[in-house]
């Protein structure tokens, strides 16, 4: 994940996920605490890095969009080492692909994990297509100026993926 353009805050999130640092309710139990162990996203399953990024149908959902847009196969993936592998091979290298990968990759690891956050501290909750939606938004704007290499890459998709007909013209 070296050379990603992702905001810091993206990153970071996906480096304490990697290293099993993301405090999810499996690791507080461990730790004593008295908290309900259920997905906040799903409310199916207990909540763990694999369950809450791998298996959970509302993660599920956003991680189909974003591989359909960035064109990136998820195949069928049933185990965390499988989505490692996953994650590995299309981060591999410096072509565009990888680059664009990097980013979509980091941005929905944080996406997933500050909705998650958002319905434990502050009980609200979205749908998911509005948050592939702000994905793609902080992708468009934010990020896309700021990377010469992938100044043209998926604009045109993005725009209609995340610009409503209604806000284009009215």
């Amino acid at each position: 994940m070296y050379k990603n353009v992702a905001r810091p805050k993206a990153i970071f999130t996906t480096w304490l996920l990697m290293w099993g640092r993301l405090l999810t309710t499996d690791r507080l139990i461990k730790w004593g605490m008295q908290i309900d162990p259920k997905c906040p996203l799903c409310c199916k399953h207990e909540e763990t890095k694999e369950h809450l990024f791998v298996h959970c149908d509302y993660a599920k959902q956003i991680w189909i969009k974003m591989d359909n847009w960035t064109t990136i196969q998820h195949c069928t993936i049933s185990t965390w080492d499988q989505h490692l592998d996953w994650m590995i091979a299309n981060s591999k290298g410096n072509s565009q692909g990888a680059q664009v990968f990097k980013i979509v990759y980091s941005e929905t690891i944080y996406a997933i994990w500050m909705e998650r956050n958002f319905r434990i501290f502050e009980k609200r909750d979205r749908e998911w297509e509005s948050i592939a939606k702000e994905i793609a938004y902080v992708y468009v704007l934010e990020l896309l100026p700021k990377s010469s290499v992938l100044s043209k890459i998926y604009l045109s998709f993005s725009i209609c993926l995340v610009a409503p007909s209604k806000f284009l013209f009215s």
